[in-house]
């Protein structure tokens, strides 16, 4: 009988690449865009100025 070689065919690593950067992606999403806290308030010049204050005098 004749004596064959087998040899393993390796596997691409592609999958496990495209696997790990789906996790990071979904994962990026979550920590950057999935923010429950409500937004700072930001003012602006016009809503700085307080308009209870008395006026000055001369």
């Amino acid at each position: 009988m004749a004596d064959l070689d087998v040899v393993k065919k390796r596997k691409s690593p592609l999958p496990w690449i495209i696997l790990t950067l789906i996790i990071l992606a979904v994962l990026a999403f979550f920590l950057l865009y999935n923010n429950d806290e409500p937004a700072a308030v930001t003012t602006t010049p016009d809503a700085a100025y307080d308009s209870t204050a008395a006026p000055a005098t001369r």
